[in-house]
């Protein structure tokens, strides 16, 4: 018999959530057409709508920031995503119009 004690995750993420304020408009555009893609191994395989806003793993992608600016996301974007990877080992952000201003970070008002 199987337990909680003997399953053991193969991967374990850290996320953030925080408010699409972070994101210009074609920022919101771009992940909001990029998440409705309905090809196997597209965009939408990364990048999640989530009704209040888009989730997006990171840690599909050995550089994730490159991807984002080969799909043309805002350097804000990009920073804001660098930073939580680096600093915090984030692998997934949602970025949520009811999420939090994180400080120290460009914030948009659209």
């Amino acid at each position: 018999m199987v337990t909680i004690n003997d399953v053991r995750p193969v991967e374990l993420y850290q996320y953030v959530v925080c408010s699409t304020a972070h994101l210009t408009e074609q920022d919101a555009e771009l992940f909001h057409r990029l998440g409705h893609q309905r090809c196997e191994w597209g965009d939408a395989e990364w990048i999640h709508l989530t009704g209040t806003g888009y989730l997006v793993r990171l840690s599909a992608y050995n550089f994730p920031q490159l991807e984002l600016k080969k799909r043309g996301f805002s350097k804000d974007a990009r920073r804001l995503t660098y930073v939580l990877t680096k600093r915090f080992n984030v692998s997934l952000v949602h970025f949520d119009c009811c999420g939090e201003i994180l400080a120290g970070f460009a914030v948009h008002d659209w």
